[in-house]
C-alpha cells in the first residue's frame, strides 16, 4: 500500500477535525485556505483520484455495465478492519485526555496529583492500553510528568513558571484582541461577546477562582474565533493552555477580586467600542498588573 493510503487519510481527517475551530456562524472564519485542510486534502485526494481515473478508463473500454454505480467507485475506499480498530483506540485515548482536562478544570484533579492507570481505566470505561497512550499524550503537552517506576503526576508549576505563562498568554491574546475588536460592528459578534462577558460577571459574583478563570478562558476563545486569526485560535485551544490557565486560579485573583473585575470591565468596554488600540493597551496594562501581583 502507498504511504498515502487509507490509514493516512484517516489520520489526516482526525487532525482536521480536532484542530479546526468552531464553524457554524457567518461571523466565524471558514478557513478555506487552511494549510492543514489542504494537506489533508492532498493525502485523501491521491487514492480518490486513482479510483476515479481507473473507473473512467474502464468505462471507456466498455468494462463497466450500465448498472454500475460509478460515483460509489469514485469514493475513498472504506477502511479495513485494522483501520477501524485503530480509530476506536484513538477515540478511547481522546476520551481519557479530555476527561483528565475536564477533571482539572472542575477541580477533581489537583496539580501534583498522581494519576493511576487502573483508576482512570475504571473511571472512563476503557482498557489500560488507551490510558497509557493518553498519559503519554498529556506528557507531550506538558500536563503530566511520567516518572519511571513511579507512574504519572499532574504537573505543578512554580510561581516563576506561572509568571512566564502569563507573559506568553499576553503575547498570544493581543492579536486576537487587535483583530477581533474592529469586528464588534457586526451585531452577531457583539452579542456573542456580551454573552461571554455576562458569564465572566456571574462567575466573579460566585467568588470561585476556578470558575472565574474558566470563564475568562472561554471569553478569549470566543474573541479569538471572531478575530479570524486561525493560528491564535487553534493555539489558544491547546490542552496545556487550558491546564495552565486553571493553575492560575491557585493564585489569582487572590484578594484582588474587585480590581480584577474592574480591569476586565474596562477591557470589555474598549472591545465593544471598536477601539483596538485602547483595547490592547488596557489588556496589556492588566496583564502587567497580574505579573506584579504574582511577584509579591
Amino acid at each position: 500500500m502507498s504511504i498515502m493510503g487509507s490509514s493516512s487519510a484517516g489520520l489526516a481527517i482526525n487532525i482536521v477535525e480536532n484542530s479546526s475551530p468552531r464553524v457554524g456562524h457567518d461571523r466565524r472564519s471558514t478557513h478555506h485556505d487552511n494549510p492543514m485542510l489542504l494537506f489533508a486534502g492532498s493525502i485523501i485526494g491521491d487514492d480518490a483520484l486513482r479510483n476515479r481515473n481507473s473507473c473512467v478508463a474502464a468505462a471507456c473500454r466498455g468494462n463497466i455495465s450500465e448498472n454500475w454505480d460509478l460515483e460509489a467507485r469514485m469514493d475513498v475506499p472504506e477502511r479495513d478492519a485494522e483501520s477501524a480498530v485503530e480509530s476506536d483506540s484513538q477515540s478511547a485515548v481522546q476520551i481519557v485526555v479530555q476527561g483528565v482536562l475536564n477533571g482539572v478544570r472542575d477541580g477533581r484533579y489537583e496539580p501534583g496529583q498522581r494519576l493511576i492507570s487502573q483508576e482512570l481505566s475504571h473511571e472512563f470505561h476503557v482498557s489500560r492500553a488507551p490510558v497509557r497512550e493518553a498519559l503519554h499524550v498529556l506528557a507531550g503537552e506538558g500536563i503530566v510528568d511520567l516518572v519511571p517506576r513511579r507512574g504519572a503526576r499532574l504537573v505543578r508549576l512554580s510561581v516563576s513558571q506561572l509568571i512566564d505563562f502569563l507573559e506568553l498568554t499576553e503575547a498570544l491574546l493581543v492579536p486576537g484582541i487587535r483583530c477581533g475588536t474592529p469586528k464588534m460592528q457586526v451585531p452577531e459578534n457583539r452579542l456573542a461577546m456580551e454573552r461571554a462577558f455576562e458569564s465572566v460577571r456571574q462567575c466573579a459574583e460566585s467568588r470561585s477562582a476556578h470558575r472565574f478563570m474558566n470563564s475568562l478562558y472561554a471569553y478569549h476563545v470566543e474573541l479569538n474565533s471572531i478575530s479570524g486569526n486561525y493560528f491564535v485560535d487553534i493555539f489558544y485551544r491547546r490542552p496545556y493552555l487550558i491546564f495552565y490557565s486553571r493553575l492560575l486560579a491557585d493564585y489569582l485573583p487572590g484578594g484582588e477580586w474587585e480590581q480584577y473585575i474592574f480591569n476586565y470591565t474596562r477591557i470589555h468596554t474598549t472591545i465593544l467600542d471598536c477601539d483596538p488600540h485602547a483595547a490592547v493597551a488596557t489588556f496589556v496594562s492588566h496583564m502587567q498588573w497580574l505579573v506584579s501581583l504574582m511577584r509579591k
